[in-house]
């Protein structure tokens, strides 16, 4: 206790701590402990308050920055697991596929691509890899020929018919 019965220990830890958005002055704190600034002012000297405060609030903002990265890194990780969860899913997914051949799951591929891509995409995110590609020149696509078995062609033409027909 100081004079007047001020406890400066109590004026220091008010002086650190933020009221409406901003840290109090030396004429805060005297307003406060009912003293004048210049006591304040000479106390603060004394003792190092600007400092004092400063360090205070550099540990503080470390901390909040540590913790932070570690928060991010295990929701990289999460996130990381999960895309590649999804991505195992739909390996096992595209395995059935191959074993039937059958039309019956031309359907599920359209599916079964929205997944890839949705995976893919999370996966490239929590990288911190783009999810796009630069544009595809003309003269790259002469080269790339696309064959589908006759079979394919005609479920495909079918489903474009069947739907064609429903919007009518």
């Amino acid at each position: 206790m100081g004079p007047k019965g001020i406890n400066w220990t109590e004026a220091f830890q008010f002086y650190c701590e933020t009221i409406e958005g901003r840290l109090p002055s030396y004429q805060d704190v005297a307003d406060k402990f009912n003293v004048s600034k210049t006591e304040v002012g000479q106390k603060a000297l004394e003792q190092g308050w600007i400092k004092l405060r400063q360090e205070l609030y550099e540990k503080g903002k470390n901390k909040f920055l540590e913790d932070k990265a570690i928060t991010i890194s295990q929701s990289e990780t999460r996130q990381l697991k999960k895309w590649r969860e999804i991505q195992d899913l739909t390996d096992c997914y595209l395995e059935e596929i191959n074993k039937d051949n059958s039309l019956k799951f031309v359907h599920r591929l359209f599916t079964v691509s929205k997944i890839v891509k949705i995976a893919i995409e999370g996966e490239r995110t929590v990288l911190g890899l783009p999810n796009t590609s630069p544009p595809i020149k003309q003269n790259q696509l002469k080269n790339v020929a696309v064959e589908l078995p006759l079979e394919v062609i005609q479920e495909v033409d079918h489903l474009f018919m069947l739907n064609s027909n429903k919007s009518i």
